[in-house]
């Protein structure tokens, strides 16, 4: 689980802006442990976790920082109040982090990536019909020839759909 906490990124100088992460998790969840420490035996320890945040935040209220804090799913889940008391102050704008392609590349790429879609669509109208083509072959004496036709149809339209959602996922990136 994601929780971001504050009002932006603070603190910004010739060298950029500073960033702090903050991983919430206690003690017995380092991975270095999973052989003593089985996760169904956290209960049985000592929470120091609670104790741990409210000093990160009043450190971060003291000195008007802001941190990204990675919660620990079983942490969430176990302790809900922990992640509303980071959450008491507005998240930032994140638009800055929306992925964004390099300044004059989108029209090259929209370009490439349409004519990647009709070059998909002509395939599979082609394979469609060369499918087509083996079923009415097939079908007069050639049982097997028309059975290849007909399992090839499933694989071209799963081909097409394929090629049309990766378009589509590239296409929100740019």
């Amino acid at each position: 689980m994601l929780v971001v906490r504050g009002s932006g990124v603070e603190g910004a100088t010739a060298n950029g802006p500073h960033v702090l992460t903050v991983a919430l998790e206690d003690y017995y969840h380092v991975g270095a442990f999973n052989r003593l420490i089985q996760r169904g035996q956290w209960y049985r320890f000592e929470r120091r976790i609670e104790r741990a945040t409210e000093r990160t935040l009043d450190l971060l209220d003291e000195y008007g920082a802001t941190a990204t804090f990675f919660v620990l799913g079983w942490v969430a889940d176990t302790l809900p109040e922990l992640c509303v008391r980071i959450l008491e102050e507005p998240a930032p704008e994140l638009e800055h982090l929306v992925p964004q392609a390099p300044p004059g590349l989108s029209a090259p790429v929209n370009t490439i990536l349409g004519w990647g879609k009709w070059g998909v669509l002509v395939c599979g109208v082609a394979g469609l019909l060369i499918c087509g083509g083996k079923m009415a072959i097939g079908h007069r004496n050639r049982a097997t020839f028309a059975a290849d036709g007909a399992t090839g149809v499933p694989w071209v339209l799963a081909g097409l759909s394929l090629a049309a959602v990766a378009s589509a996922i590239v296409g929100v990136f740019l």
